[in-house]
């Protein structure tokens, strides 16, 4: 499950959870099935926003055990003999300089189950387009406003060639 940065357990699997991702490919798999006996079926939407009171900071951040320590171990780092309390780990990454190399690990983790995605959909049909819905705001530090100081920065992918998000770029434009 993934942790949030205060150390809560969410009811969400890991955003790059294989299984997790067999599950949304299976459904978007069959939706570009149907796409082919009805043309007007021309992509699928993803929206991964995590709507609990245990929300986290983006998709791809998740501070539980096993993800932890595998980015130690992807650094080559020793893993902490103890490891810090999961409250206190976006600190200790954050103290240690790491923190974006932390997100990043994910994120690319999370990119590479996306670019699975694509191929399953590009061997039925390469024309299903396949957009994610990506919010960010600038200060993470404060929970999300309507009436936030700085605007929202939202990011449409709508070309598999240019567009791209952290290597999410999934979406194909039609030919």
């Amino acid at each position: 499950r993934t942790m949030t940065r205060l150390g809560k357990t969410t009811r969400f699997t890991l955003p790059f959870s294989e299984v997790g991702w067999a599950k949304v490919t299976k459904e978007i798999v069959a939706q570009a099935q149907l796409s082919l006996k009805y043309p007007n079926l021309k992509g699928a939407l993803l929206d991964f926003e995590i709507y609990d009171e245990n929300r986290t900071d983006g998709f791809c951040e998740s501070y539980d055990d096993a993800t932890f320590v595998a980015f130690h171990r992807e650094l080559g780092k020793p893993v902490p003999p103890q490891l810090p309390a999961a409250e206190e780990r976006r600190g200790f990454l954050d103290k240690l300089q790491v923190l974006s190399l932390y997100v990043e690990f994910q994120a690319k983790q999370v990119g590479a189950q996306a670019r699975k995605l694509r191929m399953c959909v590009d061997a039925i049909n390469p024309r299903f387009q396949i957009g994610v819905a990506i919010f960010s705001m600038p200060d993470h530090s404060k929970p999300p406003s309507l009436a936030a100081p700085h605007p929202a920065m939202v990011t449409v992918p709508h070309n598999s060639t240019s567009a791209s998000c952290r290597g999410l770029a999934i979406a194909r434009s039609p030919r």
